[in-house]
Formats: structure tokens, sequence, C-alpha cells
């Protein structure tokens, strides 16, 4: 989903004066990956809920200082959801790193195939759950996020060359943790 389609930017601008029925739909179209992004942070259901929830509470009080001008409203969103993810880690002073396994086997997928692609999956989560807080944000912001090199330096106040390489050199240890 393009991040700044006609249509959310004039949900942006109604929720901007108020209008909650226009925040309720832009909360709809982005729930999933907020949620999504930080569950892989924190992997903890129950707690993702509740930052994600957070974060758009926040995303509402915070909206009428938010301006197209100054970056995307997709990295607006994902900046406040790490925020709160930062602040939730600083307060508990733990980090959960289990993996969770997908319950649900698709009935269109061969067993065989499906077993091999939960392994798969519950290796890159293993993988994923090594890395420290900044090297996993930056990994999913890239991968599971979809953002440019450029939407993540801002949000983390690097230069986009620097993004890049940090990515480049995570990959790298993720290669060797899957060895």
């Amino acid at each position: 989903m393009p991040d700044m389609t006609r249509e959310i930017f004039e949900l942006i601008q109604r929720s901007q004066k108020g209008e909650k029925e226009a925040f309720g739909r832009l909360y709809s179209l982005f729930l999933k990956k907020v949620y999504r992004f930080i569950y892989f942070m924190i992997y903890d259901e129950a707690m993702a809920e509740d930052l994600t929830q957070d974060t758009f509470f926040k995303v509402w009080k915070s909206l009428p200082s938010f301006s197209p001008a100054r970056g995307s409203f997709n990295s607006y969103l994902l900046t406040i959801a790490r925020n709160n993810v930062i602040d939730y880690q600083r307060k508990k002073k733990e980090i959960y790193l289990n993996p969770i396994m997908e319950d649900e086997i698709p009935s269109s997928e061969v067993i065989e195939d499906n077993v091999i692609k939960t392994e798969e999956q519950q290796e890159a989560r293993s993988i994923l759950a090594k890395l420290e807080g900044a090297d996993r944000r930056l990994i999913i912001l890239r991968f599971f996020e979809e953002l440019s090199m450029a939407e993540i330096a801002k949000m983390e106040n690097l230069k986009e060359g620097a993004v890049r390489v940090k990515i480049y050199r995570i990959l790298r240890k993720m290669k060797n943790l899957a060895d």
C-alpha cells in the first residue's frame, strides 16, 4: 500500500480536524503493520497489543502536528511505535525473545511443504530474536515493513549510507548465526 495515497492524505487532514471516523479508517489501514512491527520487536502478543493501542493513542494526540513535508505517515507511525517499544523495554528491562510457531496449517498446502516452511520460519524468528534491539529494528523496518533506506535513516537519525552499512553488517551477522 503506497504510504500517501490521496485517500490517506485526506484521512490525515480530516483526522487532524478531529474527525474520529477518519482516524478510525487510518487505524484500520495501519493496525496490522504497527502491530507486526511491535510484535517482532518484543515477541509478546498481549504486550504488542497494548503497545499498539498506546501507539495509536499517541498518534491521535500528536496528529495535528504531523506534516507530510517532514516525512511519510508510515515513518511517523513506526517512529512512535519504536519509541513506545524503547520506553517499554527501559521500564521492563527484559525483552521477550521466545519465538512462537504458527498454530494453523492451511489445508491447501502439502504437509511436507508446510513442515519445511514452518521450520524455515522458526529458524528465521530464532535468528531475528538473537539480534540486539537496534539491529532487529533495522531488519524489521527494511525487510518486514519494506521501508526505504532514506525512510529508515530519517527515523533512526542516521545518514542513508550508515543505514546501508549497518544493514549489510547485520545480514552478515545473521548469516553467521544461521550457520
